[in-house]
């Protein structure tokens, strides 16, 4: 930020520029790692899909089982 105020933007604008961008840009790479998370959660359930093919499943069971866990999100209707 230093660098933007002592920057003259009427001498160099480009600089000037670049600078304004640069100020915008993200500090962190939290959404990177944050999808790489949930790639490694759906790859560990297919993993387990993939493990498991020949158990016999009822769906009802499963969607009760499903059904039965708490929400992250609460619907206000």
């Amino acid at each position: 930020m230093a660098a933007l105020y002592s920057c003259n933007s009427e001498i160099f604008p480009n600089i000037f520029q670049l600078l304004k961008i640069l100020a915008c840009l993200p500090v962190s790479t939290s959404t990177a790692e944050r999808s790489h998370f949930c790639l490694k959660g759906r790859l560990n359930g297919l993993a387990m899909l993939s493990i498991h093919a020949n158990m016999d499943t009822c769906s009802d069971e499963i969607i009760d089982e499903l059904a039965a866990k708490p929400r992250r999100l609460e619907f206000i209707i």
